[in-house]
């Protein structure tokens, strides 16, 4: 009966972190996002009803809703961010800002346009210890 007992319990305790994992997300805005420039050759990007407790990340594309130009990883944001200064590499150009939910570097990312995809990450199979590799 112990077993059983702490099973339930600790099958308690997974569902009230998950209600309140949901309940934390559900309760953050869709960013908003102001941009102006700032100095030569950069723009401040600010995130206006930003959360606090929570990582922001952004996104930079020339062209809206062409797939030749997917939106690509501007800023890495860390917890709390909501201010970004970000260099001008060309002089037209959208930012999106999205919620970091895993935390894992834009760069790290098996498909930084799908964050819920996780770390890329590559298995080498062969060649073996010692094998030359061409």
């Amino acid at each position: 009966m112990k077993n059983r007992s702490e099973i339930l319990f600790a099958s308690l305790l997974v569902a009230i972190a998950v209600a309140v994992a949901v309940k934390t997300f559900a309760d953050i805005p869709q960013p908003v996002v102001s941009i102006a420039p700032y100095g030569t050759n950069q723009v401040a990007v600010v995130i206006t009803n930003a959360v606090t407790n929570v990582t922001y990340d952004l996104y930079w594309t020339p062209a809206l809703g062409n797939p030749n130009y997917p939106w690509t990883g501007a800023a890495l944001g860390t917890v709390g961010q909501s201010n970004f200064i970000i260099g001008e590499s060309t002089p037209d150009g959208f930012f999106k800002a999205l919620l970091d939910t895993n935390n894992i570097p834009i760069w790290e990312l098996a498909d930084p346009n799908n964050p819920a995809l996780g770390p890329l990450s590559i298995t080498i199979d062969s060649p073996l210890n010692g094998s030359t590799f061409n």
